[in-house]
């Protein structure tokens, strides 16, 4: 049985279920064969970028007295890559593809006249996305602390354990929301990947850096601020490294913004496939 067809079974079982049931079903048949994919071979590539620079650092026996070593090096290495780089382009990585595949592989048109609620199908593809966006996201930090923690430029960071959950779920958590950003830029715009490099690259890393009220309308700079309610300091990029946050707000407020956006881009996926038309190809 094909996989399309295994999705049809499952939710014609599931029918009267509602829409948790159908994303469950589409879940839990597109996510292996997601993680099987070329994506996930790119992905485990870019999350391993970091781990090749710390197994680099230990190998050096001595260090200008000026690098930043222990918890510093570690924060440096969150801040600046995987907060920065690995979230927004695994996210756009799987999320730009999640619907956008089923649209250009012309399954869709499939899927959409079976008893599959179309908010279901996006809902599931999304969950298919996070999963896999943040399962590559936290595996990179939580193997970067175990590699400076066992080299002497880790020394200081072993038993930081809070440090590591504030980190791993900062990043998890922004990798999540990246994901339902580009996934309802996949479900309506074409070429999707594309269009969401150039904003990322724009967008997410270079106006997320300028010491301006501009900053703040990023997910990047939302997650720093998350950070800093958690207690930990971010890393950034401009003036002194500055952080311009005047006032650092609770973690509930600091998570608003990003569940605001979460949702939107969510319902936005679902009304992509709610108002678009999809016709048989002749």
């Amino acid at each position: 049985m094909s996989q399309t067809q295994s999705l049809l079974v499952g939710c014609v079982r599931s029918k009267g279920r509602g829409l948790v049931s159908a994303a469950a079903t589409v879940f839990t048949l597109f996510f292996p064969r997601t993680l099987r994919s070329g994506r996930t071979i790119f992905g485990v590539l870019l999350a391993l970028t970091p781990l090749a620079l710390v197994i680099f650092l230990g190998s050096v026996d001595t260090l200008p007295s000026q690098a930043p070593r222990g918890a510093r090096l570690f924060e440096w290495l969150i801040g600046l890559y995987h907060l920065q780089f690995l979230c927004p382009f695994l996210g756009l990585l799987y999320g730009s593809h999640a619907v956008a595949e089923d649209i250009d592989g012309r399954t869709a048109v499939y899927l959409l006249t079976r008893p599959i609620p179309r908010s279901g199908l996006a809902l599931g593809k999304w969950l298919v996305a996070s999963a896999c966006a943040a399962l590559l996201v936290v595996a990179s930090v939580v193997l970067t602390y175990v590699l400076l923690s066992r080299f002497e430029v880790g020394a200081g960071l072993s038993g930081q354990y809070s440090l590591l959950l504030k980190y791993c779920a900062v990043a998890g958590g922004g990798v999540v929301v990246y994901a339902a950003v580009f996934t309802a830029l996949g479900a309506w715009v074409k070429r999707a990947l594309l269009v969401g490099l150039v904003l990322t690259s724009i967008w997410e890393v270079v106006v997320a850096n300028i010491p301006a009220p501009v900053q703040g309308a990023t997910i990047l700079f939302r997650c720093r601020v998350l950070l800093a309610a958690l207690g930990v300091e971010p890393v950034v990029i401009g003036p002194k490294g500055r952080f311009l946050v005047e006032e650092i707000p609770g973690v509930g407020a600091a998570l608003l913004p990003l569940g605001v956006v979460l949702v939107v881009a969510v319902g936005l996926s679902c009304l992509a496939l709610h108002v678009r038309r999809y016709a048989l190809e002749k």
